[in-house]
């Protein structure tokens, strides 16, 4: 429900810190004609109806001037379409918080509902304005008309130019964060001198860490904040723009210092873990937040990969890829933002796409339409995924998840959080395994038949004789406990190999084996899981699986006794398949992983290439 405009009196003590140093906003006087609009509309002569959106032309955006003002004033706004190549603003960072929770603001003399925490934003840099001042901004609940479904959609397209081409990209951060952005400054000014002086990394003084617990503890607020889960602002806050900044009321800091500043605050973190530990304090929300931050700090410097991946002759070698090419191909950007969030799912394909690397004047891979509903934009990528084998074949299958009833089961519900890849390298994106290895793909092994059905050639591999409990990392903390699998006969020898049944485990995991065990062993202790991190992740919402002819492997959770393991031509993963009531057609359950079998050792297991099926997925 929309407030009063009374409510931004309780803003009438919000005043600058006389210390900070001044933002960097772009700022322009008031025009004669932007005056006489802004004196001559008075409050009561407010329109309470929409905003009278202008058409937009093919290459123009709408900028927001925020007109300087006391804080107890209300929020006046006016609008102006610019052509985007010489358009000159500041692109405002945000999230849009609780749609419902809404404060009036002035828009071309008609009430605007600004969520809550854009009024806040507009309230904290309207303090950095002073008569006849004002700030032209590109806001993208204002800046786009979001009931026409065209122009936002065309628009939307264009986020990454905006954002590109802006002035200065600002981040609000949220209103109550200014100790840790200060604290924050503080670190990354210290990191730029040091690093101007010395190639050595900089480190923390004394100063940054002594009698400051309550500092540091602060800041861990700003990487908990909502800001770094949504899909839109990782591409505004990697814009490879000149300059961009991080603020929170009125604290800001450069977000070139920002990265170098995350770095030492995890040595602070780490500072105040060993601190805790040596009086006998629980430290375990020290490493809840360094696992918190270091995603942060990957996740900036995907600002630096940008960077590289615009300039050509950084992305071209002999055979046209490298590690950045595949930082920012369809698939790899997909997987990177599934675990944001997103108020609309259709977000979490259109938000990932920006950053896309292709001329302005190509048509883009998945053109941005929000007439599409879900289903049919997600079958949409599906089937260009499914059709893009330049860098992973067939993978569109590794990354479904079973039991979406709207979609095809070879379509990837984006809205559902994913299980770790494994035939790709996390940070390279390159192929690491290639269970099809050695099968020919001189003939197309898919076709797609329809919206709904996709054809594969595979090959019967085994089935499934026994599935150990799944794990789910996220009831862990909760139960405080991991599963323990117990295995009869460890010593007996893997049907792979010369390893033992327990050193194949082992090595699935991808621990280090050990010696000296009884007839029962169990697989896994505590100390293996709180020692590799990596298993955890590998294991989430899998399970360990057997097979009637002895082979070990990771299968999805949703894998039962009896399910039967497919090869597919030209995938790097096995496959449950599970027929349907006819048994013509089948669903996609999940990939597996068997030990030993997943760098083409497939047809030496079977002695030849095994009976080729064609199989209808559904």
């Amino acid at each position: 429900m929309s407030k009063p405009n009374n409510i931004a009196e309780s803003f009438s003590n919000l005043a600058l810190d006389p210390l900070a140093p001044p933002l960097p906003l772009l700022t322009k006087t008031k025009t004669f004609s932007l005056g006489n609009l802004f004196t001559s509309k008075t409050p009561s002569l407010l329109q309470t109806t929409p905003i009278s959106y202008y058409p937009l032309k093919e290459n123009e955006i709408r900028l927001v001037n925020l007109h300087a003002g006391p804080p107890s004033a209300p929020i006046t706004l006016t609008t102006e379409s610019t052509p985007l190549s010489s358009a000159e603003y500041t692109a405002l960072s945000y999230v849009w918080g609780d749609p419902s929770d809404t404060i009036s603001v002035h828009v071309d003399n008609h009430l605007f509902h600004a969520t809550k925490n854009l009024h806040s934003a507009l309230q904290h840099i309207r303090l950095f304005l002073k008569p006849p001042q004002l700030a032209p901004l590109w806001i993208d609940a204002i800046s786009i008309n979001q009931a026409d479904i065209a122009e936002r959609s065309h628009q939307v397209s264009h986020m990454r130019e905006i954002y590109d081409s802006a002035e200065l990209v600002l981040t609000w951060l949220g209103s109550d964060l200014g100790p840790g952005v200060t604290y924050l400054r503080e670190l990354g000014e210290h990191a730029l001198t040091v690093s101007r002086k010395s190639k050595e990394p900089p480190k923390l003084l004394p100063s940054h860490v002594k009698d400051r617990y309550t500092t540091i503890r602060e800041t861990v607020r700003v990487f908990q904040s909502t800001y770094w889960n949504r899909v839109w602002t990782v591409q505004e806050y990697t814009a490879p723009t000149d300059l961009g900044v991080f603020l929170s009321g009125t604290a800001w800091l450069d977000r070139t210092a920002f990265l170098p500043a995350t770095i030492l605050y995890t040595h602070a973190l780490y500072w105040l873990r060993d601190g805790l530990r040596k009086r006998g304090a629980d430290a375990s929300f020290v490493d809840a937040t360094l696992s918190r931050v270091k995603k942060v700090a990957h996740d900036l410097k995907m600002s630096y990969a940008r960077m590289a991946a615009s300039n050509v002759h950084q992305i071209e070698s002999e055979n046209g890829r490298n590690s950045v090419v595949h930082q920012f191909n369809l698939i790899s950007l997909l997987l990177r933002f599934r675990d944001l969030q997103a108020t609309d799912p259709r977000d979490r394909i259109y938000a990932p796409m920006n950053l896309l690397r292709h001329s302005s004047r190509e048509e883009p891979i998945i053109p941005v339409d929000y007439s599409l509903n879900i289903q049919q934009l997600y079958t949409s990528v599906a089937r260009r995924l499914v059709e893009d084998d330049d860098y992973w074949p067939l993978s569109i299958l590794e990354i479904c998840r079973f039991g979406s009833s709207d979609l095809p089961s070879w379509v990837p519900d984006w809205q559902v959080l994913p299980r770790k890849v494994l035939s790709r390298s996390v940070t390279s994106g390159e192929q690491v395994l290639c269970a099809s290895k050695g099968y020919s793909t001189d003939a197309k092994p898919w076709r797609i038949l329809d919206e709904a059905r996709l054809q594969i050639t595979t090959v019967q591999i085994d089935d499934v004789a026994e599935a150990w409990e799944a794990f789910d990392a996220m009831s862990v903390p909760r139960t405080k406990s991991y599963p323990a699998y117990n295995l009869m006969n460890p010593g007996e020898k893997y049907v792979i190999g010369g390893q033992t049944m327990l050193e194949a485990f082992h090595e699935l995991a991808g621990i280090e084996p050990r010696s000296g065990y009884g007839d029962e062993v169990e697989i896994y202790r505590q100390e293996d899981w709180h020692r590799n991190q990596g298993m955890m992740s590998r294991f989430n919402r899998r399970r360990l699986i057997r097979t009637e002819n002895g082979l070990v492997g990771l299968a999805p959770a949703e894998a039962i006794k009896g399910d039967k393991v497919w090869l597919v031509h030209g995938a790097n993963m096995f496959y449950i398949f599970r027929p349907v009531a006819d048994e013509r057609s089948h669903v996609l359950i999940g990939e597996i992983y068997l030990q030993g079998l997943m760098n083409g050792e497939a047809r030496e297991f079977l002695g030849g290439t095994g009976k080729q099926t064609v199989i209808t997925l559904v």
